[in-house]
């Protein structure tokens, strides 16, 4: 009978130590992971006023295909277009900072439901490109440094209307990451501003040169305006180092 209790107990032991281990690297395993997705990219929509087939993808080599290989909705696409349920855009989908950094630039005030013919802020502008225009969907920023990585004397225009430029310091990868369309009214930072990655920020809208509810997200590779493919896929041209934290399928 004393055999068998010391057996009992041996094995007990033995089955604590082994949960403890496997907490303990389930654990660590956990920590090691969020600091090395410290520099890949969250996703920058609520999952769940995502609809079907709603994920067009860029094209920023312009070969009329996605990291996928299959046809991209346009040709030299930018960014990421990620759209929403247009009964969602009333009741608010959260956009998010896809990494910490430091917000650049902001543009906010425009209407936000486009496509409308009879709203200027829904048609072409009505006048040239120069610093700190806003005519139609168009805006553009102050003239500053904002050549190659931060030198010279640059401006840059936007289609997206209601937008938020987010700057990624200490990151070789990541330039900067663009949020076009918002919500009038929704966006939460302003020029300046240090936010952290997953940070709320603004909401899904439809502003600008927008045909239905969406965020056009875009990823800058090494300089102002340097659109680069978060997606890798056979096709590339990203072909082996996605800067997603967790690519969807």
């Amino acid at each position: 009978m004393k055999r068998k209790k010391l057996i009992f107990w041996l094995l007990l032991i033995i089955l604590i130590i082994l949960i403890l281990i496997f907490l303990w690297a389930g654990i660590t395993g956990r920590v090691v992971k969020s600091v090395s997705d410290s520099t890949k990219l969250l996703w920058p929509v609520e999952y769940k006023a995502i609809h079907a087939n709603s994920i067009f993808y860029p094209d920023v080599d312009g070969d009329g295909k996605g990291h996928n290989c299959k046809p991209v909705n346009y040709r030299s696409h930018e960014g990421t277009d990620i759209a929403i349920l247009s009964s969602y855009q009333k009741t608010g989908v959260p956009v998010f900072a896809a990494l910490e950094g430091q917000v650049l630039w902001v543009f906010n005030g425009k209407y936000d439901k486009c496509p409308n013919i009879r709203i200027a802020d829904c048609n072409a502008p009505t006048k040239s490109d120069e610093p700190g225009l806003s005519s139609g969907y168009r805006v553009c920023t102050k003239l500053g440094p904002y050549c190659e990585n931060g030198t010279g004397y640059c401006y840059w225009c936007f289609n997206g209307a209601n937008i938020i430029v987010i700057r990624h310091y200490n990151n070789s990868k990541i330039f900067a990451t663009r949020y076009d369309h918002l919500k009038n009214g929704s966006i939460l930072v302003k020029p300046g501003d240090f936010v952290k990655k997953g940070q709320k920020i603004a909401e899904v809208g439809s502003a600008g040169y927008s045909l239905q509810p969406h965020l056009h997200f875009e990823v800058w590779g090494t300089k102002f305006y340097e659109p680069v493919d978060p997606w890798t896929g056979k096709c590339g041209p990203n072909y082996n180092n996605s800067l997603w934290e967790s690519q969807l399928k």
